[in-house]
């Protein structure tokens, strides 16, 4: 961050990875590389078309998402513009020593990343290709109409009802003597191929001469996704398949102005195009799945798709006949830093400043249709009928019209100036620094701006290698807080003491780093919505007066406004051990407890009958603690290394104050229980017989039967109702683990 220090002097918990451990990823997000890479980040797998991992810096934290705050050469930006083969480094800052530098956005955690930069009087040229396959993974398999008709009966009949098909009707299933009728469709294997494909390619150049120095960095990706190209591919005017081309250009360039005076400057450009059916994903996937086998034909035989009035949709017409929806993502990031060696002042004076500029958009495009599907009835009477649905299909072409056009843009602006300090006599050695930095962005949308300003005092004293203290001092303003109290204090303080530069130590040999570091600091999360401070008041209601009741329109008062307001604020406390022994072995270990206080959460304390939707409170308290423990050997011989790197953290948390309401029974109050703990019926087996049924507490949900699910009856009264909901289970384990390892 702010902070530049090597792990000898570290004072704060901060975890590094180099570039080395990224260049032998295959992900080709980098976000689904960092499983398991760093003690105390969490990253949780997603599920979806180009899904990002979920990261958590010690888990949630507070009651909201816990998102870690993200900063890519010195500036808050997104993981999604960055390739492995850019990354220098990458760094997970924990404690509050090292949060407290990025005061109301760093509670959750803060993750840094550097790019790749030239080096003096050098010349590299790096390619890199990469072919990857996307398979489905969990597909069940899908019961044919034959199974499914039979079930059906078998289900109705459970029910008291009558069968839905008859013995005929499950031979035609069978046979397949009318499929107009009685069709017989697998709709996931027939919407769907065995595999997708990635292709990735980019071409690094990085090397300077006595003054410049350059990166370039070229990256295309494209994928293609898991639909059928029999139907993506139905017409000859647009293909449908679920695809996206991404390409982006790096550039970084540092440069030697005068002997005192070096400006680094940064910029990177990305082009994506996605495109899919119009139709979103997951919605294409649903009609795969919820569609029975047994219900209508793809295309009846007079060759229109098939469909039915339940579900007035064909799912392969979805895919190959009602269009597409594209979007284009354009990004464009551009930074520059100037530093200026003072010393002809003052010896170990320096002055920086910086500047960063982003833009992002997302434009789209639609072509839209309907098609016509076929509806088939079948009666003695009438025989069989077919009534035509949509028989005058319309394609459409539109980009959109004025704002209409984007759907998304942010801009972001930030400057920072800084003032440093930094001098080493005798067995002393001091930095100080004082930083001033502002932060704006802006999204379409209202109420989608925020503003943050930081004045911010750092200083460092180091005695004889062995004792090493860090403080932190940061004024920080945000816009969401109300008008005239916009900023928060947060502090910070660390220290560290190195035992092999003690004199006891000093003739062991083997013993490379051993040192014990303590902190505490303060910051805070400020991801509030504007306007929780105003009074509204709308004109929704009529009011009556007089004998004659005479009609009068007026307002009514909306939610009562918060008279003040807080930011969640986190009180992170840290101890932790650095180990390093035989220039091979590397152990850490840190144990830490972070106490949220000030969420604002709803207040469910009042009584409705007060007639008005009263406001949140910033009442809410979560209490975190937990254990991080990496252990790595690393070794060479000759031209062999070998590397093999683990960590596990324990982690577990509590909320203190949710705001909830009064309950009857103490154990349905979340409060007292892991963030995020999941609540429900306890299933405690399955109905044997009618006479079971009897015995058993009544559920008031739904009629049960023998072999249904019964439940525990949490407060004895006989029923099964909301409130015998009680624990189940949690959203986050409380233990991560992981492990690296490799040779080359």
């Amino acid at each position: 961050g702010y902070i530049k220090k090597n792990r000898s002097n570290l004072t704060q918990a901060v975890s590094t990875v180099s570039s080395e451990v990224f260049e032998n990823k295959t992900a080709t997000i980098l976000q689904n590389s960092l499983y398991g890479l760093f003690p105390g980040l969490y990253a949780k797998q997603n599920v979806g078309w180009h899904a990002e991992a979920t990261l958590n810096v010690r888990g949630r934290g507070g009651l909201g998402d816990g998102t870690p705050l993200i900063i890519v050469d010195g500036f808050p930006r997104s993981l999604n513009t960055i390739t492995l083969e850019e990354v220098e480094t990458m760094s997970v800052l924990k404690d509050g020593a090292a949060t407290a530098l990025y005061g109301a956005r760093g509670a959750n955690g803060v993750i840094l990343l550097t790019t790749k930069r030239g080096a003096y009087n050098s010349f590299d040229v790096d390619i890199n290709y990469k072919h990857g396959f996307t398979l489905p993974v969990n597909k069940p398999e899908m019961a044919d109409a034959y199974t499914y008709a039979r079930a059906m009966n078998e289900a109705l009949y459970y029910d008291g009802l009558a069968p839905m098909y008859s013995e005929s009707d499950l031979n035609a299933f069978r046979n397949q003597t009318s499929p107009d009728i009685f069709p017989n469709v697998n709709w996931v294997d027939e919407g769907t191929r065995s595999m997708g494909e990635n292709n990735q390619l980019n071409l690094l150049v990085r090397g300077g001469g006595s003054k410049l120095r350059y990166m370039g960095l070229f990256d295309y990706k494209n994928d293609f996704g898991l639909l059928n190209e029999k139907y993506t591919e139905y017409t000859d005017r647009y293909k449908s398949q679920i695809r996206s081309y991404d390409m982006r250009l790096r550039m970084n360039i540092d440069v030697d102005l005068t002997s005192s005076t070096q400006m680094q400057f940064g910029i990177v450009g990305v082009l994506n195009e996605s495109k899919r059916p119009d139709e979103t994903i997951g919605t294409i996937f649903e009609n795969l799945y919820k569609v029975p086998s047994a219900a209508f034909p793809i295309k009846t035989s007079n060759d229109l798709w098939g469909s039915n009035l339940l579900h007035k949709m064909n799912p392969l017409a979805v895919i190959a006949d009602q269009g597409y929806y594209q979007t284009n993502w354009r990004k464009l990031e551009a930074n520059m830093r100037i530093t200026q060696d003072l010393s002809m002042l003052l010896k170990g004076l320096k002055a920086e400043a910086a500047i960063a500029y982003d833009n992002t958009a997302t434009f789209w495009q639609e072509g839209s249709k309907t098609y016509s599907y076929e509806v088939i009835s079948y009666s003695d009477e009438t025989g069989k009928v077919g009534t035509v649905y949509n028989d005058n299909p319309q394609y459409v072409v539109n980009i959109g019209s004025g704002s209409n056009k984007v759907l998304e843009q942010t801009i972001r602006s930030n400057w920072e100036v800084k003032l440093g300090y930094d001098r080493a006599w005798n067995n002393h050695q001091l930095s100080v620094s004082a930083l001033y930095r502002q932060e704006m962005e802006e999204s379409l949308g209202v109420n989608s701006s925020w503003y943050r300003h930081s004045l911010m005092g750092m200083a460092s004293y180091n005695f004889r290698n062995k004792y090493m203290v860090d403080v932190v001092a940061n004024r920080y303003g945000t816009s969401v807080l109300l008008k005239g109290d916009k900023f928060r204090f947060y502090p910070a303080v660390s220290a560290a003491w190195v035992l092999p530069n003690e004199d006891f130590l000093k003739d062991r040999s083997f013993v490379d780093l051993l040192k014990l570091r303590l902190s505490y600091g303060r910051s805070a999360v400020d991801n509030l919505a504007y306007g929780l401070g105003k009074h509204y008041w709308s004109s929704l209601r009529e009011y009556y007066f007089g004998d004659s009741n005479t009609e009068v329109s007026g307002y009514l008062e909306r939610k009562i406004p918060m008279r003040s307001l807080e930011l969640e604020t986190a009180d992170k406390y840290n101890i932790g051990l650095d180990v390093q022994l035989f220039k091979k072995l590397s152990f850490t270990a840190d144990m830490y407890y972070d106490k949220r206080s000030n969420i604002l959460v709803s207040n469910n304390k009042v009584s409705g009958m007060i007639g008005i939707d009263v406001p949140q409170q910033n009442v809410g308290k979560v209490e975190s603690k937990g254990l991080e423990l990496s252990l790595g050997w690393n070794d060479k011989i000759r031209d062999f290394r070998y590397y093999i790197n683990g960590n596990v953290s324990f982690m577990d948390s509590k909320v203190l104050e949710n705001g909830e309401g009064y309950q009857p029974y103490d154990y349905l109050y979340a409060k007292g229980h892991k963030v995020g703990q999941a609540f429900g019926l306890e299933a405690v087996g399955y109905f044997r017989d009618e006479e079971d049924i009897r015995k058993s507490p009544v559920q008031t949900f739904s009629t049960v039967r023998p072999g249904d699910v019964k439940y525990k009856d949490m407060n004895g009264d006989g029923e099964i109702n909301e409130f015998d909901r009680t624990v189940i289970g949690g959203d986050k384990p409380t233990c991560y683990f992981g492990i690296d390892l490799g040779f080359e």
